[in-house]
């Protein structure tokens, strides 16, 4: 009987089966996997401790591997990007390279990711015309329903779309910063970029400029719920102590 040492982990295949358990209890079952996905969200900064120079003993070298490519959703195998054929670059530390960031290219980089975020460009491309051809057509939804094209429509709903947008930025919003970060070493070597580097950089400014974006929306929509809940309290406090303010202006008046 083989070691747990000589065992070879492979965590795409751990990645794979929660997946597929993921799907079967959402459509089959009618279960939600928020709770799950919540708890891997949680893992990201432990799994990216090795990027801050945190001293760690050499055993949990291989747990780190392990929980680095379960929490970033890697379920692609290497071979699929090398398949790509993209420019090979170097990496940008030894501690970048031990958990998988080992190129400068942003699809390399993003693995998986990167092709949720080509279904996510996709979307948003096709999203306003598929609105513009159903308001010129309201029976576009049951003409494509009849063609069993129901959930096309579906996911080209501009709300769908929108929260769809928001859910990925939210997911993999450190997978995106990362990233981008380091992709912006391209323009160095841009002499001998191949049409795959240039779809890659055009892949990064995209998703550069909506981290961006995506970030003062957070700030500006925390601001603005953090004003209507001092307002709130402030009415409720008013309304709760009317009285109050009442004797003391009639006092105030009296004298």
């Amino acid at each position: 009987m083989p070691k747990i040492s000589e065992i070879e982990a492979k965590p795409e295949n751990a990645t794979q089966l929660m997946l597929i358990l993921q799907f079967f209890l959402s459509f089959v079952m009618g279960f939600t996997a928020n709770s799950f996905v919540s708890m891997i969200n949680s893992l990201q900064i432990t799994a990216h401790l090795p990027l801050n120079n945190v001293p760690y003993v050499y055993p949990s070298r291989e747990t780190f591997e392990t929980l680095i490519a379960f929490v970033s959703f890697d379920i692609l195998p290497g071979e699929a990007i090398e398949a790509m054929n993209m420019t090979p670059t170097d990496y940008w530390s030894a501690e970048f390279e031990f958990l998988g960031y080992d190129s400068c290219n942003f699809l390399e980089l993003m693995g998986s990711l990167g092709i949720f975020a080509a279904i996510l460009l996709i979307q948003i491309v096709f999203s306003p015309l598929m609105w513009l051809v159903a308001r010129k057509y309201p029976d576009t939804e049951a003409f494509m329903g009849r063609w069993k094209m129901g959930s096309v429509f579906a996911a080209l709903v501009p709300m769908t779309v929108w929260l769809g947008t928001q859910a990925f930025l939210m997911e993999s919003y450190m997978e995106l910063v990362i990233a981008c970060m380091l992709s912006s070493q391209m323009l160095l070597i841009r002499e001998i970029w191949t049409f795959q580097d240039k779809i890659a950089f055009g892949f990064n400014v995209v998703f550069s400029i909506a981290t961006i974006a995506f970030t003062f929306f957070i700030i500006w929509f925390v601001f603005k719920k953090v004003n209507g809940l001092v307002a709130v309290r402030k009415l409720e406090f008013v309304d709760k102590n009317k009285d109050f303010f009442a004797t003391v202006r009639d006092e105030y008046n009296t004298k």
